[in-house]
């Protein structure tokens, strides 16, 4: 066998073919990576290695292995093969693994390009690895198919052509699959002949081991196929032809079903035991937090998946499914469904009054009957590259999920509950922040303080959301009164609005006051750039519980627009105890005479400094309790319109920062007496940052170890010819 190794492998070396082919893997490889990690930023080579294997190695492995026994038939050298002291075993074996090493080239460069990513930023080398592990398993795969081929036929070229048609049925056909109404024959097929979606299952950051049994079994079948093709014709003029010929067969049949049943069975193992998470994020996986509530749950509950089960037109987010599926598999009172609301449009009515997209969730407890819909955009985290165009940057769907089963099992008097008040032009909370809320099982109300006569007993936290119009007296002595009694309150402010006195008193309430005029920033590190504008704030964030864990990744901000600068003085006699969230830089100043973006410019008389532009603050009340209160000031301000610091007009330019702050905010400020568990969102994919020439760097020297390859390979063959 080792003899037949070196030999095949010398001989795809100097015939050229070899190189040729390492060449064409690698020019797929090196577009696929300038496109996805390049360009677009990409800290993984999933989808380097998808495209590679796509088409460099479906395109060159059948023309790479085409006369690995056809050839040899057809000029009749095979019969010095077939009359060696040498098994078939070992003969197929030793020409396979002389393939193997040719495809362990491109493998082994490959290796190279997570290390060439962590170099500018945060690369899983996990994923990355296991996206190598699917390279070289789809390509055995493809070797051993095209082995098989060039076992049945003389002629190179029909080997070459069969074995391009086998493969390109294995990536084209699984996509007419689900058009099979019959599901038995549609299960069968997608889970023995169906190339793309087995490589996809392990490069989309899990080690899915039904696609790893997959690659091997179908490598050891095709491998197997072929030993009993060349042993067929080894014993073709011997006696005893019919009874090996039944033999022959029926080990075939046997070997065939047997791969067939444990492909079939695989498919069908739990997401929780055939997947391990390599995301690095935790992104495929259930936390131990959420596996707690599962296992320790006594109501059924039934998480209701709004897509088709067998999705023709692909609209289906895989992701999603596969983390409901962890949630059905790991807690036994827990059940999954799909619903298509196409076939069954009054389903969602049952639940929500509001439209849900496709993809969306709905939790319904079984026991008391109490249920939470969550829309399929709050599960997802929306970044936005160079050029502000939108992508999925992550998931909150396990956080989410676990808050809406915790929101549904939890007794009506133990949910939280927050009061937005309003009546003031105050601004509104966008449905993305629905996911805040739930995450932390609050049920959020609107009050109108001139209908009640008190802030209600249940009010667990009031929002005053940036009103454009003064609070009356009485206003404010309603919620003096809720502050006295240890109530906690979130205050955003509005720059604009005029004679504010009464409002004023509520931050005078714990010793706070807002400077007149506009803060502005001249540090070109310490806001928004590109819009040329310096009041769009990139603050620096304080050290605080609130801000912990915010922002804090490379070229991630929080924005603080249009903001005011916050005074407080330090006295132990108030019992107010004060921490800054936000700050400018020193070199920031006040103007108080802004009217349009043309006259920012400092001039003399101009306060300049470092300045607080949000805080909390904590002040002891004389009973004992305590009063907290976040302050933010800052409002974004565009010609289409004006929004809260807390909105999705902010996020977009902050890629959801703004709102994992308010997050925070809430989760420190509402009193969590129900262990209730919140999880943080997972990043899909984590960017990373190139400058042009280091871009240009990486991508000559990839062309340059293509060139070598290719042209040492030619400059080999030629010599050899010419020798």
């Amino acid at each position: 066998m080792l003899a037949i190794f070196k030999r095949d492998f010398r001989s795809y070396l100097h015939s050229f073919i070899g190189p040729l082919a390492v060449t064409v893997i690698l020019v797929f490889m090196m577009i696929f990576f300038a496109v996805n990690n390049m360009v677009y930023g990409y800290s993984v080579i999933n989808g380097a290695l998808y495209g590679a294997c796509l088409y460099g190695i479906t395109f060159s492995m059948p023309i790479l292995c085409m006369r690995t026994f056809a050839e040899e038939r057809r000029s009749k050298t095979d019969q010095m093969i077939l009359t060696a002291p040498v098994s078939i075993a070992g003969i197929v074996l030793g020409k396979f693994l002389a393939l193997v090493a040719v495809l362990m080239v491109p493998a082994g460069l490959a290796c190279f390009l997570p290390l060439v990513l962590g170099k500018y930023g945060d690369v899983s080398y996990k994923w990355s690895y296991t996206c190598v592990l699917a390279f070289v398993l789809y390509g055995m795969m493809i070797i051993s198919l095209c082995m098989f081929m060039s076992s049945l036929v003389e002629n190179p070229i029909i080997a070459a052509v069969f074995s391009l048609i086998a493969s390109f049925l294995g990536i084209l056909l699984p996509g007419a699959y689900t058009h099979i109404p019959i599901e038995w024959l549609r299960k069968f097929l997608d889970s023995t002949y169906n190339f793309t979606d087995r490589l996809a299952d392990l490069m989309m950051g899990t080690l899915d081991w039904t696609a790893v049994i997959y690659f091997v079994s179908l490598t050891l079948l095709f491998l197997f196929l072929c030993t009993q093709v060349i042993e067929k014709r080894r014993y073709s003029l011997k006696k005893g032809m019919y009874s090996a010929g039944i033999y022959s067969g029926s080990l075939i049949i046997i070997c065939v079903a047997a791969v067939i049943a444990v492909n079939v069975s695989s498919a069908e193992f739990p997401e929780t035991v055939k997947n391990i998470d390599v995301s690095g994020t935790g992104m495929y996986s259930l936390s131990k937090d959420s596996k707690d509530i599962l296992n320790n749950m006594t109501d059924d509950v039934t998480i209701y998946f709004l897509a088709k089960e067998n999705d023709t037109e692909g609209e289906k987010d895989v992701d999603v499914e596969r983390i409901l599926k962890l949630y059905a598999g790991t807690g036994k009172h827990v059940a999954f469904s799909y619903v298509d609301i196409s076939i069954d449009p009054q389903f969602v009515k049952q639940y929500t009054d509001n439209e849900l997209s496709y993809n969306s969730v709905i939790v319904v407890d079984n026991t008391n009957g109490r249920s939470r819909a969550v829309d399929y955009y709050d599960m997802t985290i929306m970044g936005y590259d160079d050029s502000y165009q939108p992508y999925i940057s992550g998931y909150d769907i396990e956080g989410q999920v676990t808050g809406a089963i915790q929101y549904v099992m939890l007794p009506s008097d133990q949910l939280l509950n927050a009061y937005c008040v309003i009546g003031h032009d105050e601004m509104g909370f966008d449905p993305s922040y629905d996911r805040v809320f739930t995450n932390y099982s609050v049920n959020l109300h609107d009050i109108d303080l001139k209908t009640v006569s008190e802030i209600p007993s249940d009010c667990d936290l009031l929002i005053i959301n940036a009103p454009e119009s003064d609070y009356m007296s009485e206003e404010v002595s309603l919620i003096k009164d809720y502050l006295d009694k240890g109530g906690d309150i979130v205050i955003m402010t509005f720059y604009a609005a005029p004679n504010m006195d009464n409002f004023d008193e509520l931050l005078s309430y714990y010793g706070v006051e807002k400077k007149p005029g506009l803060v502005v920033e001249s540090d070109e590190s310490m806001y928004f750039y590109q819009l040329q504008v310096p009041v769009y704030l990139y603050p620096e964030l304080c050290d605080d519980d609130i801000t912990k864990n915010v922002a804090d990744g490379a070229g991630e901000h929080v924005m603080s627009p249009f903001s005011q600068a916050l005074v407080y003085t330090e006295d132990p006699d108030d019992n107010i105890s004060y921490s800054p969230l936000l700050r400018t830089s020193e070199k920031a100043y006040i103007k108080t005479d802004y009217q349009t973006a043309e006259n920012l410019d400092k001039a003399a008389g101009d306060e300049e400094g470092q300045f607080v532009i949000a805080l909390r603050a904590q002040k002891t009340l004389e009973d004992g309790n305590v009063s907290r209160a976040a302050i933010y000031t800052g409002v974004f301000m565009d010609p289409y319109g004006i929004y809260g610091m807390f909105s999705e007009a902010t996020d977009y330019y902050t890629g959801g920062m703004n709102q994992k702050l308010f997050g925070n905010t809430l989760g420190q400020l509402v009193e969590l007496e129900n262990d209730i568990v919140t999880i943080p969102p997972h990043d899909s994919v984590s960017m990373i940052y190139l400058g042009s020439e280091q871009v240009r760097n990486i991508l000559l020297t990839q062309v340059l170890v293509i060139a070598v390859i290719f042209f040492g390979g030619l400059g080999i063959w030629i010599y050899r010819r010419r020798g």
